[in-house]
């Protein structure tokens, strides 16, 4: 039998997550480029592929950019292919936002100049060839009724053949009212043409619409963090857009509940399904300055309801709690890339957020190993199935200041880690899970031996809080020489029971 041996204890709370939350899986760099190149300053992923921007690249001139192609094999990521603009130039921050879809990436340069005028932006698709594993540029867009200082790029988001960028500085309804532009890959003739230009329903001057876009298939979403609502200046909104055959259609306008002046909602938006999550990172909430906060909505048939409302955990003045946000099924990612994260100015902090029996809620904080001050980790994020990745732009690195870095977690709610996973008899070995919410025993179970499932699973005991307990395996166990299935179970307090993915042990 398993003999339990130790239990350690020891208190938890939100305030000393660091001591039991999951650690980093890994950190991953630019394999060339210099100082100054802010790698990391943005992030997508799809599947085993991220795109890593880095805007302050050099290659071509000073913020000329670069955008890195990284594929996950083997264990780390591996850099694939640095995408640069066929056209690069100085200060078109080139990688300033990026996504990717299958073999196709979009890198927006919303400061390059072009023939709609100085800063009007640009948005540079690239394709992969399946049979080089080659990327090549295989379009450069820009919007129909650009102008310059449009900043077209600022935000992009993609999803299929269609791709929406947004231009938060566009004139195009009042100065700076903003607008988000869309494009559809048309197979046949080989090109990306423009579609629809998604405006504010009730746009004005300064609203900047189009600083952040989120579009999962036929559900798109615009912010205009600075729109006037319900007579509160800059408290801004989100305007929901669904896509049908081509003909786009405002579906709603969602807004903080009440808005509050200068908040910035809409600052930064994720969408997954029937789920949206909304950056507010300058609200005030009766707290410090600027802390933040992030909104979750739910459309339940085919109308918008408010979830709930993520305050920050940690209110400091000038966090910006929200600033970024991603969503991918039951897990979120909402960062504060100003909050003193290690109690280093500045050094960021990221938040996984949990979905549970029917709200969200605060699951654990993310900080990097080697946080420093002004590193600004949580500058960008991305969540999948597979991957949490958060970029920190202005780490500093042996390479020089400034060249960032992208740090990695895992998406599971709740993981086990078992040392060794062939103990000799009377061999102590040491179970850790993470999940870093405070409160929720963690049980043992065993649900498979030799490959044959139990059917009533065998609970070996119930985890300290800190999760992490050792046991001995006795000499005499009758099922030495067996291979057990071994995992970890979550009663949460405030959401589902989750099991950990089952580990292996040769007992």
């Amino acid at each position: 039998m398993l003999r339990h041996l130790t239990a350690l204890v020891a208190p938890l709370t939100l305030a000393s997550l660091a001591s039991a939350q999951a650690t980093e899986l890994r950190s991953t760099t630019p394999a060339s480029g210099g100082a100054f190149q802010e790698f990391g300053a943005s992030l997508a992923l799809d599947g085993d592929v991220a795109l890593v921007g880095a805007p302050g690249d050099t290659a071509f001139g000073s913020f000329s950019g670069a955008a890195h192609v990284l594929r996950f094999v083997g264990g780390a990521w591996t850099l694939e292919q640095k995408l640069f603009a066929s056209d690069a130039e100085t200060g078109a921050g080139f990688g300033r936002a990026v996504a990717v879809v299958g073999d196709v990436a979009f890198v927006a340069a919303p400061d390059e100049d072009n023939a709609n005028g100085i800063d009007a932006g640009a948005v540079y698709v690239f394709r992969r060839d399946p049979v080089t594993a080659i990327w090549s540029e295989e379009q450069k867009l820009v919007a129909a009724s650009g102008a310059a200082g449009d900043g077209l790029g600022r935000s992009i988001a993609a999803s299929g053949d269609l791709l929406i960028a947004g231009a938060p500085r566009s004139d195009l309804v009042a100065a700076d009212g903003g607008v988000a532009v869309v494009w559809r890959f048309d197979a046949g003739a080989g090109a990306w043409s423009e579609e629809a230009q998604l405006l504010d329903p009730d746009g004005a001057a300064g609203d900047e619409a189009g600083s952040a876009v989120a579009f999962d298939g036929v559900t798109a979403l615009v912010g205009s963090p600075f729109s006037d609502e319900s007579a509160v200046a800059a408290a801004g909104s989100v305007a929901v857009w669904s896509e049908s055959g081509g003909s786009w259609s405002s579906a709603a306008e969602l807004r903080a509940v009440p808005p509050e002046a200068f908040a910035s909602f809409g600052g930064a938006v994720a969408i997954d399904g029937d789920d949206v999550l909304i950056g507010a990172p300058l609200e005030d909430g009766g707290g410090a300055v600027d802390h933040g906060a992030a909104w979750f909505f739910a459309r339940v048939a085919g109308t918008w309801y408010l979830r709930n409302h993520i305050a920050n955990p940690a209110p400091a003045a000038h966090d910006e709690f929200g600033a970024r946000v991603a969503l991918r099924g039951n897990t979120a990612l909402i960062a504060s890339p100003s909050d003193d994260g290690g109690g280093k100015l500045d050094g960021g902090a990221a938040f996984t957020v949990r979905h549970g029996r029917k709200y969200w809620y605060l699951d654990q904080e993310l900080g990097a190993s080697d946080v420093a001050l002004l590193d600004k980790f949580g500058s960008a994020v991305a969540a999948g199935p597979l991957h949490l990745l958060v970029g920190a732009p202005l780490n500093n690195t042996s390479v020089g200041s400034n060249t960032g870095v992208v740090y990695e977690w895992t998406p599971l709610e709740l993981d086990l880690d078992i040392d060794p996973l062939a103990p000799a008899p009377g061999q102590t070995i040491t179970m850790t899970a993470f999940d870093g919410e405070p409160g929720a025993p963690l049980m043992i179970v065993v649900d498979e031996i030799d490959g044959t499932p139990v059917w009533l699973e065998l609970i070996l005991d119930v985890f300290a809080v800190d999760h992490r307990y050792a046991l001995d395996v006795d000499a005499t166990n009758p099922l030495f020489g067996a291979t057990i299935g071994v995992r970890a179970l979550k009663i949460s307090p405030t959401g589902p029971v989750v099991l950990s993915p089952r580990v292996l042990v040769d007992v």
